[in-house]
């Protein structure tokens, strides 16, 4: 598992945001939930789960993981309560899941943070049902305002499905 602590690049609750930002990750999750109607969904890098429980109003369950302990107390904070939403540690590039478990995987904004992506599209293609989605949202490095993260890998891989 990590040595870094990445929940210093993640949304937090209680943290102040711009209307911008909250329009992101509003619409992110708004879309995500399209496709989680009735399902058993992974959200891999959920960082402080945020959009664990808005997923959940829609999807059968729901599992958030992430490699970061402090992310998962947060997340395990905001979501305690709610049925439908298990938190686990794992490590997106060894996933901690029997084969074909999930009907949806999620990867919001951490490809880039990731080592070998390729093994996690690897992992995800064994974790995901037939005919199972992966929704993957990252970063446009080429964007204005884009702000490097001191954990990025740096190596922007194009990623084949």
């Amino acid at each position: 598992m990590s040595a870094y602590d990445f929940s210093t690049t993640t949304e937090l609750p209680g943290v102040g945001a711009t209307r911008e930002q909250l329009s992101m990750l509003y619409t992110r999750y708004h879309l995500v939930a399209r496709h989680c109607e009735g399902k058993v969904v992974l959200e891999v890098a959920c960082g402080g789960g945020l959009g664990l429980r808005y997923i959940s109003r829609r999807a059968r369950h729901v599992v958030g993981g992430d490699i970061d302990e402090k992310n998962l107390r947060l997340a395990w904070e905001i979501n305690q309560g709610q049925d439908r939403v298990t938190l686990c540690r794992l490590d997106a590039q060894s996933l901690p899941f029997r084969d074909w478990c999930f009907d949806t995987v999620i990867c919001y904004e951490a490809l880039y943070y990731l080592p070998n992506p390729e093994e996690f599209v690897r992992e995800v293609r064994r974790v995901l049902r037939a005919g199972g989605v992966l929704l993957i949202c990252t970063v446009n490095k080429e964007w204005g305002g884009f702000n490097p993260s001191d954990f990025d890998t740096l190596n922007w891989p194009t990623v084949m499905l």
